[in-house]
C-alpha cells in the first residue's frame, strides 16, 4: 500500500493543501491515517480527491460530489418500488425522439453524456437525410 504526505498528494492532484484540508473538513475525503505528524493518505484518499477534482471540473457542485460519492454502488433493478421517485434528465434528439437518462444510475459524466447525445444527433440526422427523396 502506498502512503502520501499532504505535500505528495498536493503534486499528485493539483490541489492545494487548503483545498484537501477543506475537503477532509467537509467530509469529502476521509481523514489521514495515523496521529498528527504521522499521519499520512492512501490511495483511497488520492483516488477521492482525484474524483472530487474531476467531478467539480465537469461542473458539479460539491453538495453533489459528496451525494455521488457516498452513493453506494448498486445494482439497477428491474422497476422502481411502489411510490419511489426518480429524477431524470429528459434530452429531445429530434421530433419524437427523446432520451431520458438517469445521472446515479448511469454513472456518465457530463462530458460522456454529451458525447452521446452528439452521437446520437448525427446518426438520427444520417437517417432522415436518407429518407428524403
Amino acid at each position: 500500500m502506498s502512503e502520501y504526505s499532504i505535500d505528495d498528494l498536493v503534486r499528485l492532484t493539483g490541489l492545494t493543501k487548503r483545498t484537501i484540508r477543506y475537503y477532509i473538513q467537509t467530509g469529502l475525503v476521509a481523514r489521514p491515517e495515523g496521529e498528527r505528524r504521522a499521519a499520512y493518505y492512501g490511495e483511497r484518499h488520492l483516488e477521492t480527491l482525484l474524483r472530487v477534482k474531476r467531478l467539480t471540473a465537469e461542473g458539479f457542485s460539491l453538495e453533489r460530489v459528496k451525494a455521488l460519492i457516498e452513493a453506494p454502488e448498486r445494482v439497477p433493478s428491474a422497476a422502481p418500488a411502489p411510490g419511489s421517485v426518480t429524477v431524470r434528465s429528459h434530452i429531445h434528439l429530434a421530433p419524437g425522439v427523446e432520451l431520458s437518462v438517469d445521472p446515479l444510475e448511469a454513472g456518465l459524466t457530463n462530458e460522456e453524456l454529451r458525447a452521446l447525445v452528439r452521437v446520437l444527433i448525427e446518426r438520427l440526422a444520417a437517417r432522415q437525410s436518407q429518407e428524403l427523396p
